[in-house]
């Protein structure tokens, strides 16, 4: 999902003000989270700039103070931020795996088709082998149940609540979120929040805005980071095969699978690089070959995402299914590119091992 990025200079020329107000509003906090390269290189969206004229308008017409301008924006209410949570799919990152119990920070359960057979809960060879063909994976939580969840959360003291989903188009989650929250409406101020996305590139979505929730962060600074990271969150993803995932996996099921000729089947041991670009579109974007090094060619995939987004980047998560010597290689080539961003390397158990197979790996990015 590429957003358009515009560096100081750009916006002198769009706006006809100067580069040092500019600079002066950023100082002030009048521009929350305006990101930066790893150069520390300023770098403006539509949103930046859709403020700034909202207070150039301000300062002209009402003639307001800038410190009044900035109280006006972002009006914090402790009080309330206290009994606000995030609640996110459990589909998307383990949190027992991030320091997060000091977050208001929660799951959503999945239910799942399968059980974990391994006494340590992970996906072992043998439940591999025995997956069926067209195997239900996962069910999304139904409105019953999110009202549930959600009355719940009223019962334990909140009063507002983030709530964020698989996409739309992948899953009934955010659908039944959505209609759950308005039976709750009277009780409950709940956001639903479509993701677009899945797996850890949405659990960092909701830990970016758990973090803003814990440091009593304004709503409307929180509302206008999620507006901004919704358009750039990037995750590209390894598969274990097109067998897998075409049979068993994300991308469906195809029956006649086992009868296509010897050319083809070879074909289908190929990893595919899944990128998620767009919110209705899950894009193949490479082949790797048994044989082939999948570091470089996923290193190419984060050199150029970087680049579209001027090297911003504030968080990445690198999630993966027996292949640790992988994450821990593409940690070390995000830190050489990005010395300033806080990068994790998760075991993920259930989800990514259940839609991609038993050897994949995931980086997502924010």
């Amino acid at each position: 999902m590429k957003k358009k990025l515009y560096k100081i200079g750009d916006l002198t020329k769009l706006l006809g003000i100067t580069s040092r107000t500019i600079r002066y509003y950023d100082q002030l906090g009048l521009l929350p989270f305006v990101k930066r390269s790893d150069g520390h290189v300023r770098l403006f969206d539509d949103e930046d700039i859709a403020l700034i004229k909202k207070i150039r308008l301000l300062q002209k017409s009402d003639r307001i103070p800038l410190e009044r301008i900035k109280s006006s924006l972002y009006a914090s209410d402790s009080t309330q931020l206290e009994k606000t949570i995030v609640v996110v799919d459990s589909l998307s990152l383990p949190l027992d795996q991030l320091n997060s119990s000091h977050l208001p920070l929660k799951t959503i359960p999945f239910r799942s088709a399968f059980e974990l057979n391994d006494e340590n809960g992970k996906l072992t060879k043998s439940f591999f082998d025995g997956l069926k063909i067209g195997a239900f994976l996962t069910e999304s939580p139904s409105q019953d149940e999110l009202v549930k969840f959600y009355k719940d959360l009223k019962t334990q003291g909140f009063e507002k609540v983030y709530s964020f989903h698989i996409g739309a188009h992948y899953s009934f989650s955010f659908k039944n979120a959505k209609a759950a929250s308005e039976q709750v409406s009277d009780i409950l101020d709940v956001r639903v929040i479509d993701s677009q996305t899945f797996g850890a590139a949405l659990g960092l979505l909701a830990w970016q805005v758990a973090e803003l929730v814990a440091a009593k962060r304004s709503f409307d600074e929180i509302d206008i980071t999620i507006s901004k990271h919704l358009s750039i969150a990037y995750q590209v993803m390894c598969a274990s095969s097109l067998e897998y995932i075409l049979n068993r996996g994300i991308l469906g099921l195809v029956s006649s699978i086992y009868n296509l000729e010897p050319l083809t089947q070879s074909l289908l041991s190929f990893r595919p690089l899944i990128s998620l670009t767009h919110p209705e579109q899950l894009d193949v974007i490479d082949l790797i070959k048994p044989a082939e090094s999948i570091q470089h060619v996923l290193e190419n995939c984060v050199l150029e995402r970087l680049q579209t987004c001027g090297g911003y980047m504030t968080k990445a998560v690198i999630s993966h299914h027996n292949m640790l010597s992988l994450a821990q290689l593409m940690k070390d080539y995000i830190r050489s590119n990005h010395s300033q961003a806080d990068i994790v390397i998760l075991e993920d158990y259930g989800a990514m091992g259940l839609l991609l197979g038993p050897e994949c790996l995931s980086i997502s990015m924010v």
